[in-house]
């Protein structure tokens, strides 16, 4: 257990650290900042830091195992009032005890906690829980729910923004809280249990026991614009004094007030997670008593990394927070909270624990065709533009409509195109970047930058952890298509080095002819050569050689189909002829007709006369076609020493292949 509280440690030094280091930097280039405001954010930052690790490592001891005892135990009573009562039950009780949640509606309630704001988060959370287990069980596709609810929550964000603006962007970023660091566990943790034992198994390449959070987030957008529309809910900012912290005296009493707050604010927080958690141990789970043991330890983990953690947020993170912001912004390098929220935007990813998480996740289902690294720089990339343009949002009044439409517009569309599983891990992912620090710092900070310029908070300021949830969906999701066409691209390949080699016949590679020896008034043609026979003959063969293009050809065709005593003899120039087989011995006489003639020499018809005979003086059999071979060989050499006598340098090669077996029949000759 040490070895673990260690590392928890080390996660939350890493997750707050650069945040905290980045503010002291930045702030020592403003002189307003006085050193009690330094020595505040300090405590506040060290709070932050052990309150962090204590829930994380309560987290893993008792929340994760409570929801997933409770989810395994509805599934197997198989009783639908379970099924309907427990996920609305949990959802309502888990969410209450988010300290995002508790965070966004002290700055939404005049600087206390808002318990409208929160029962109604809880509320949304509880019903939406309860869609994702009904889709489990009904094997609805995940991208058909994100569609609808979705397309749901931008109509009423429309309907809204002509009604009462205000509430736009604060329903959004209650989407983003309410999907926190006590709610993404449990939560996944419930479903997974209900996954596990409803289908035995969660299909990696599904999308089952994915998209809780997804809902989870939506929800509670849809339910506050729904009671904001009809006049139900009420805003007002909260108000932070600076001026009272002159020395160690105020900075202990501020502490001092901050931890008997959040002492009432925790307790009120878990008594019902506990209270269930009982009821479900004493009627149906009987867990063993040392799991049981652990659990007990766990929660009081939980409670005092809470206590820890709010008052670190409350008394440090958010005055210093909204300090910086409208000094800078009423500096003359205001230009510069552009780049620097970008700036912050990064920090926040990488010194997000949950972020690493997903990269690892996402590097092991592709089987690392995405690394971590990869994924590392685009979900910084995404959440740094996302930063970048709320400050933006707040120097020139833009309306978040410009950016919440086209993406959430893409990641809905890309759904039809990125793999199932992407969907779900990427709609999930949302939560993820907008943890912590997003929570206690960015937004104070974006806060404070509005209010210094006079803008209006809940229009201006508010929406940026909406847009911190959107960049990690849009990254993965693109990130998705691009490994399906990895992936469709690899199989491809495969399937071609499977498919079997095709031999390829042997042509003649060298010139029948050399030209460049004939006279210029000389052509002489090439020749094809084709056997053709019918369907159900067992051997077929065709040879072809081609001279060079203003070379003419002839073709000739011995066809099975036409009488024994027929063939077709063509040009390639268009000149073409019908001549019967006897016409292919009178080559050698005067009786051609002159238009082959002219391009056929004696030699070439001499040779045509030799294959097509039948009378052959060395007693061959046609159809031996190594003979034949030989025989051909025999004749190029006696034409070579004809040619050295005579001065003519003409070099004819032809070459058969082996597998060429010409009947006797298809040759022309007569018995």
């Amino acid at each position: 257990m040490f070895k673990n509280m260690a590392g928890k440690f080390i996660d939350a030094t890493v997750s707050t650290l650069p945040i905290s280091l980045s503010v002291i930097i930045i702030s020592l280039f403003f002189s307003d900042i006085t050193p009690p405001m330094y020595l505040l954010f300090s405590l506040g930052s060290i709070l932050l830091i052990v309150g962090l690790a204590l829930f994380f490592l309560g987290m893993d001891l008792a929340l994760a195992p409570i929801g997933r005892e409770i989810g395994s135990h509805i599934v197997n009573k198989k009783k639908l009032w379970l099924l309907l009562i427990i996920p609305l039950l949990l959802g309502f009780i888990i969410s209450i005890a988010e300290p995002g949640v508790s965070v966004l509606s002290g700055q939404i309630g005049g600087g206390e906690r808002n318990l409208v704001i929160i029962y109604t988060i809880a509320g949304a959370t509880g019903l939406f829980l309860l869609v994702s287990v009904l889709r489990i069980f009904l094997k609805i596709q995940l991208r058909y729910v994100f569609i609808v609810v979705y397309g749901i929550m931008l109509i009423l964000a429309a309907i809204a923004q002509f009604i009462n603006p205000d509430f736009v962007s604060v329903a959004l970023d209650s989407g983003g809280v309410a999907t926190g660091a006590i709610t993404v566990p449990f939560l996944m943790a419930f479903t997974v249990g209900i996954s596990s034992v409803a289908h035995g198994r969660t299909d990696s390449e599904g999308d089952e026991g994915f998209g809780t959070v997804a809902l989870c987030t939506a929800g509670p957008v849809i339910i506050i614009l729904i009671i904001a529309l009809s006049g139900g809910l009420k805003l007002q900012e909260a108000e932070i004094i600076h001026d009272t912290i002159l020395n160690l005296k105020d900075i202990l009493f501020a502490f001092g007030n901050g931890f008997v707050s959040s002492f009432k604010d925790v307790a009120l927080s878990l008594a019902p997670v506990v209270g269930i958690f009982v009821v479900f141990q004493l009627f149906a789970l009987r867990i063993k008593k040392r799991n049981l043991i652990r659990i007990i330890i766990g929660l009081f983990y939980s409670y005092f990394g809470l206590v820890f953690f709010l008052t670190g947020v409350n008394v440090g993170f958010l005055p210093i927070g909204k300090l910086l912001g409208g000094i800078i912004a009423v500096s003359e390098y205001r230009w510069i909270l552009v780049p620097l929220g970008a700036l912050l935007g990064a920090l926040i990813v990488l010194a997000e624990p949950s972020v690493h998480a997903l990269t690892k996740q996402v590097n092991e289902l592709t089987s690392g065709v995405l690394s971590r690294k990869t994924m590392l720089i685009l979900l910084c990339i995404g959440v740094s533009i996302a930063v970048g343009i709320s400050l933006l949002r707040v120097l020139t009044g833009i309306s978040i409509w410009w950016f919440l439409l086209p993406i959430y517009g893409s990641c809905l569309l890309l759904t039809f195109f990125a793999p199932k599983l992407f969907t779900a891990i990427a709609f999930d992912s949302g939560g993820v970047a907008s943890g912590p620090m997003t929570v206690t710092f960015a937004l104070p900070f974006v806060i404070g930058a509005c209010n210094a310029i006079g803008g209006n908070v809940f229009t201006d300021a508010f929406g940026i952890i909406a847009s911190v949830t959107m960049a990690p969906i849009l990254v993965i999701m693109i990130t998705g298509v691009i490994y399906k066409v990895k992936v469709r691209k690899a199989e491809l390949e495969s399937e071609l080095e499977k498919l079997p080699e095709v031999p390829i016949p042997e042509f003649i590679s060298e010139p029948i002819v050399d030209y460049d020896s004939l006279p210029s008034s000389k052509v002489v043609p090439s020749i094809i050569v084709e056997f053709d026979e019918e369907e159900d003959s067992s051997e077929s063969s065709n040879i072809s050689s081609t001279a060079a293009e203003s070379v003419p050809s002839i073709i000739v065709d011995f066809d099975k189909d036409d009488s024994a005593e027929s063939s077709n003899i063509s040009l390639s120039e268009g000149t073409a002829s019908n001549i019967d087989s006897r016409d292919l011995t009178k080559l050698s006489n005067n009786e051609t007709s002159s238009s082959i003639k002219d391009y056929v020499s004696n030699d070439f018809i001499t040779s045509m006369d030799s294959i097509g005979s039948s009378k052959d003086p060395e007693g061959i059999n046609p159809c031996d076609t190594n003979a034949h071979s030989n025989m051909i060989e025999s004749d190029i050499e006696v034409q070579e020493e004809q040619n050295d006598t005579t001065g003519n340098k003409e070099v004819i090669q032809d070459k058969f292949g082996d597998d060429i077996q010409p009947n006797k029949d298809d040759l022309g000759s007569e018995e």
